[in-house]
């Protein structure tokens, strides 16, 4: 993706669904316990649902984390989706957060970014399919 000026509105969004949808899938069991409250309704869990669906096939994922990030909101977390995927700290000189470990394990449909470090004694699993998460070295 293009850096700050140069990048289109659609890079942007592009870049904002897959942040959310790496945080998503890191927190799978903390968000769907937030939206499962019955104070939050019932749009939360139907928003979910609606993005593993979206995961299993190659369907639009920006409308279900949309509706993810509202749902959070109103069930009293601050940030939502896309709140916790900015940086607000600097990383310290001489470190590249934009390049993993040597060993990370990432998403086994290979539709989202998550790049957990490794290696772990048991490796991640994927919240939305259950799968390992692929172990790679860099």
């Amino acid at each position: 993706m293009s850096d700050g000026a140069d990048a289109t509105a659609d890079e942007v969004e592009a870049e904002r669904t897959l942040k959310g949808l790496a945080y998503v899938c890191a927190h799978l069991d903390e968000i769907s316990a937030a939206l499962s409250d019955d104070a939050v309704g019932n749009d939360g869990t139907v928003a979910l649902e609606r993005l593993r669906s979206a995961l299993r096939g190659d369907g639009d994922l920006a409308g279900p984390l949309g509706d993810i990030h509202h749902a959070m909101l109103r069930a009293g977390d601050a940030l939502g989706v896309y709140g916790h995927s900015r940086r607000v700290f600097q990383p310290l000189p001489g470190v590249d957060r934009d390049q993993p470990l040597e060993v990370v394990y990432r998403c086994p449909v290979g539709r989202c970014p998550r790049a957990d470090p490794g290696p772990a004694v048991t490796p991640p699993r994927c919240g939305f399919t259950g799968e390992t998460l692929r172990r790679e070295r860099l």
